[in-house]
């Protein structure tokens, strides 16, 4: 703060107004640092609290030089001043609501790191209604897999349609937000897509066997089967656009071919750009696949769900609904000792392990227990013998006998 002007500060030397400027400066620097931003505030005028959304953008590396008293130095007099971010906690929703999830950075090597666009994917014919359809994973092998299903080439319409039986969720919902618009990533990947003029979507080597067999004009003309889907698709589109445009309180389609789903347009006018046909923008460079250097892998925890990210997953974190919420960093010279090498545990009291073997113990008992009591089905069977017609009534008389039959939904006609 500048005190100067008609705030001047007092020399306490010379009982001179001065000029002067008042800090407050650190005289020691823990190992661990956290920032908590304050993104929950209290509106006075509405009486009420809210979130604040705006932009925020910390950096990877903290230089705390600047604010200390006196610059801190180890044993061989080097300083101690740079701080690597280690860690983000994420707020998802409102004041009132949300979820937190975290994503940290593998300092000890532990995990091992796979790009998250070549992660396994498992289809399901049928989602139960424990299966939460946000466990798929895996854009770049999911697209693959669902395109050699078409035969190998499909349109954007019918393949955003197929992901989404085969799946039960939109890409929208389950992948835009780390990886853009379907149209972008498809673009992005032109080393494993090839789109033509009529927005057609092939496999690359797909596409090399067809016009190495067939010419270069091979696959152009569309068959009646595929036209067919196409149509069968498109009035599937017109409801869905429908009702997720009375959700949104708007409803998007304006009869319009953009070559996309109503669903995979982009809502943001920022990023208008990205739902224009996949034949008007190039593609852009890919990501490095490439894992990252040992100890700079970051994963996402999302529960028990625990899944590789890229860095630029942390940019997105900066403004918005899910927003970085508390910042972690590591001094950059804090060392493990080498007989802590990939071991997690190390450096914890054993009662405190012990506490959290209980507690895993404990829930995983509970879980087990509530997957039986949402999963059974209790019949209860009245036979006929038991009961007579009397004053125009079925009557028991058996004293009330009946006999129970608990039923496990989630085993078959042989297992019962």
């Amino acid at each position: 703060e500048l005190l100067e002007g008609s705030n001047q500060y007092r020399c306490e030397k010379c009982s001179d107004l001065v000029d002067a400027k008042r800090c407050c400066r650190l005289h020691n620097l823990p190992p661990i640092m956290s920032f908590a931003l304050l993104r929950f505030l209290y509106d006075f005028e509405k009486g009420e609290r809210y979130k604040d959304t705006s932009r925020f953008q910390f950096p990877m590396v903290l230089d705390m030089a600047p604010y200390l008293y006196e610059t801190q130095t180890d044993e061989e007099g080097r300083k101690e001043v740079l701080y690597d971010l280690f860690s983000v906690v994420i707020h998802s929703g409102s004041t009132h609501s949300g979820h937190y999830i975290a994503y940290i950075r593998d300092v000890d090597n532990l995990g091992v790191w796979t790009h998250p666009g070549n992660e396994p994917v498992s289809f399901q014919t049928q989602l139960s209604d424990s299966t939460d359809p946000l466990e798929f994973h895996s854009p770049l092998e999911l697209l693959q897999a669902i395109l050699k299903q078409c035969g190998g080439n499909a349109s954007l319409n019918l393949l955003c349609k197929r992901m989404q039986d085969q799946t039960g969720v939109t890409w929208n919902k389950r992948f835009k937000q780390q990886y853009g618009p379907i149209t972008k990533f498809i673009k992005n990947h032109s080393d494993v897509f090839v789109v033509d003029q009529t927005n057609h979507i092939t496999l690359k080597e797909q596409s090399e066997i067809v016009h190495s067999i067939q010419g270069p004009d091979a696959g152009s003309e569309i068959s009646g089967v595929e036209q067919t889907l196409q149509k069968e698709v498109k009035e599937i589109e017109e409801v869905l656009s429908l009702e997720e445009g009375m959700k949104d309180g708007a409803i998007k389609m304006e009869g319009k071919d953009t070559g996309v789903l109503p669903d995979a347009e982009d809502d943001n006018k920022q990023e208008k750009e990205d739902v224009t046909p996949l034949k008007t923008k190039k593609a852009t460079k890919r990501d490095d696949k490439s894992p990252p250097l040992p100890g700079h892998c970051w994963y996402e925890f999302n529960d028990s769900s625990v899944s590789p990210i890229l860095i630029s997953a942390i940019e997105k974190t900066y403004q918005g609904k899910q927003s970085a919420y508390m910042l972690f960093y590591r001094l950059r010279d804090l060392k493990r000792p080498t007989e802590a090498l990939n071991k997690p545990m190390y450096g914890v009291p054993e009662r405190l392990q012990e506490e959290v073997l209980s507690t895993n113990i404990a829930l995983e008992t509970d879980r087990k227990e509530y997957d039986i009591a949402i999963n059974t089905v209790t019949l209860t069977l009245h036979p006929s013998s038991y009961y007579v017609l009397a004053n125009g009534a079925l009557q028991n008389i058996m004293n009330r006998l009946t006999h129970q039959v608990k039923i496990d939904r989630r085993k078959t006609i042989l297992e019962l």
